[in-house]
């Protein structure tokens, strides 16, 4: 298995780059955000980018913004937003990256009225612009993994259904995400076992069961042990980020230290 980390947009990109370098990891996850990491600094900084992966030996997977609406109720602003999504996508074929990871619906920011009553309305929208999303990918040889966030953005059912409708979309497991959903390791072994033949890269960090806090493994509740042992069970040997939102970097090297004790 190949690990990685996310880069803080609010830090130069070279310079996760370099840190993520030093620490031996496999690749960096790159949240294309704001910011330090818009598609326009990326691009300047681009031959430097790739000679530091180079010189690691690192490879490079993106990220678009957790907070962009492919669903928002207005028509204008989903444009808007499907713009810079295909800005990013762009953006990670420039870089030769073979996965871009893109968030279910986030709920922030939209009338409570969209994600309840009218929440076929939100299904229906999100499910247009994902489809176009991986259409405008397979130009670019990009595969395009949808991640889970809780229950309120889209449940596990609503998920296989976009599953099933959608050829060419993938899955990115969220471990965190998952567990703040239910606050119970059955139902991330449910996500495991429903979605195995769809999960192309998985995302862990940790969490006390309803906040997202994004904490360094072992600092949470979540049962790592059984997390991996379940992805062992699916035979699933491709990449893991490591997601910990910590002002001491050196949690991102714990973390991953575990991890490896936990595979071994």
């Amino acid at each position: 298995m190949r690990i990685g980390s996310m880069n803080n947009p609010a830090l130069p990109v070279v310079n996760e780059i370099k840190l993520f370098g030093e620490m031996k990891l496999d690749f960096i996850e790159l949240t294309v955000e704001y910011p330090k990491a818009t598609p326009n600094q990326i691009v300047k900084d681009k031959n430097e980018i790739v000679n530091l992966l180079s010189s690691y030996n690192m490879s490079l997977i993106t990220h678009a913004p957790w907070f962009f609406h492919l669903a928002h109720p207005y028509k204008s602003v989903s444009k808007a937003f499907m713009r810079e999504f295909l800005k990013v996508l762009e953006l990670t074929y420039i870089l030769n990256a073979s996965k871009l990871t893109v968030h279910v619906e986030p709920v922030e920011g939209i009338p409570s009225i969209y994600y309840n009553a009218l929440r076929w309305r939100m299904i229906r929208k999100f499910r247009e612009n994902i489809a176009e999303l991986v259409k405008n990918s397979m130009k670019y040889g990009v595969t395009i993994c949808l991640e889970n966030l809780d229950d309120k953005s889209m449940t596990l059912k609503e998920l296989k259904e976009i599953f099933e409708d959608i050829d060419g979309l993938w899955f990115t497991l969220d471990a965190g995400h998952a567990y703040i959903s239910r606050g119970s390791m059955e139902y991330i072994d449910q996500i495991i076992n429903d979605l195995k033949q769809k999960v192309k890269h998985i995302h862990v960090h940790d969490n006390m069961g309803r906040e997202d806090l994004h904490l360094p493994i072992g600092a949470g509740r979540i049962e790592w042990n059984r997390f991996f042992k379940s992805i062992s069970k699916i035979g699933y040997s491709n990449t893991l980020t490591l997601e910990i939102h910590s002002i001491d970097r050196d949690y991102i090297r714990i973390s991953r230290d575990k991890v490896l004790k936990l595979l071994s």
